[in-house]
């Protein structure tokens, strides 16, 4: 798998739902160039450490690297992604929001079709279960 980061803002999670996303992500991040980048919105700093102390995200697991961030105030989604693409030195940037989960078997065919591509195509959009809306 070409190297992937993976970006999360959060703003009040559900912790444990939370936990099921990073999760998700880390069974097809193992010995992959996969790294995670958390902004937390969430008003107190105490959250923010909930989810830098959460299992997956410990040095020494499925991700090269997980930065895990508190924002001093709420910047919203669209910024807080912003900020994290910043941080990012993957080829490739995944923007999830807090309350997904990815299914298995998911990111390397993701991958694969994005390196093969043509450079005209900036984006790809994952179909979402259940559906909310079609998507091609």
């Amino acid at each position: 798998m070409r190297g992937l980061d993976v970006s999360i803002v959060t703003f009040r999670p559900d912790l444990p739902l939370l936990e099921q996303l990073i999760a998700s992500i880390a069974e097809q991040a193992e010995g992959r160039n996969v790294s995670v980048l958390v902004l937390d919105n969430s008003p107190d700093e105490e959250t923010t450490a909930r989810i830098a102390a959460m299992a997956a995200l410990q040095p020494g697991g499925a991700f090269t690297r997980a930065d895990v961030r508190h924002s001093p105030t709420n910047v919203g989604f669209g910024r807080g992604h912003n900020a994290n693409a910043a941080r990012c030195t993957a080829p490739f940037l995944l923007v999830m929001n807090q309350d997904c989960i990815v299914e298995p078997g998911v990111l390397a065919p993701l991958l694969e079709i994005a390196h093969h591509d043509e450079r005209r195509v900036a984006a790809w959009e994952l179909r979402q279960i259940p559906y909310e809306h079609p998507k091609a």
